[in-house]
């Protein structure tokens, strides 16, 4: 039997008018009328409520190609998440890429050898994260900038070639962002450590 049917037969079963039964359910009588006579399909939670008011399975309450349908539903939703973490994944790493070459760090240098008792010049400059980093010898930048490469092109395979099918593939994505998100920081750190 189909939802709708199964539905109008457990209403009346129960002596309940489609008023009555859409005022139990915090429903609408249009709603119950429309998923009695199939027009519109329940979402999960309503199904689970009906279900949970008649005291029966979901399984007893849909058909069996209604389930199905239900099924594909979170289906889609869950690839959806998937394809939106690759995603965020590559717009996460395209732009620590962009910003680590941006020269946006304000810099003061002092031009020396000045005579004895002058002050010496200050020239102020813009340097990128990278050209910071790499004066300093601090390897964080070089870190974050082959992990954001290699999250980028990791994201990018699992996203077309992978299809995304597999968990392993998604957890791999997942530690990988972790790990530069965490270098991303202690680069950025480093950085307006030594531009001010």
């Amino acid at each position: 039997m189909k939802f709708s049917d199964n539905l109008k037969e457990l209403r009346r079963k129960h002596n309940l008018t489609q008023a009555e039964l859409a005022s139990k359910l915090f429903l609408s009588r249009s709603v119950i009328a429309k998923y009695e006579s199939g027009i519109t399909k329940p979402t999960k939670e309503n199904i689970e409520k009906i279900a949970l008011f008649f005291n029966v399975n979901i399984r007893n309450l849909i058909g069996d190609d209604e389930v199905t349908g239900v099924v594909l539903d979170n289906d889609s939703i869950r690839e959806k998440t998937k394809i939106t973490l690759l995603i965020f994944s590559i717009v996460v790493s395209l732009l620590f890429l962009i910003i680590f070459f941006l020269p946006i760090f304000k810099t003061y240098e002092y031009k020396y050898p000045v005579a004895v008792g002058e002050t010496p010049e200050r020239i102020i400059g813009f340097k990128s994260s990278f050209q910071l980093l790499l004066e300093n010898n601090k390897p964080y930048g070089i870190i974050s900038f082959v992990l954001s490469v290699c999250v980028l092109i990791y994201s990018l395979l699992c996203l077309t070639i992978f299809k995304n099918k597999s968990f392993t593939c998604r957890l791999i994505d997942y530690i990988l962002v972790n790990i530069l998100l965490f270098f991303t920081f202690l680069t950025f750190a480093f950085t307006f450590g030594y531009a001010f």
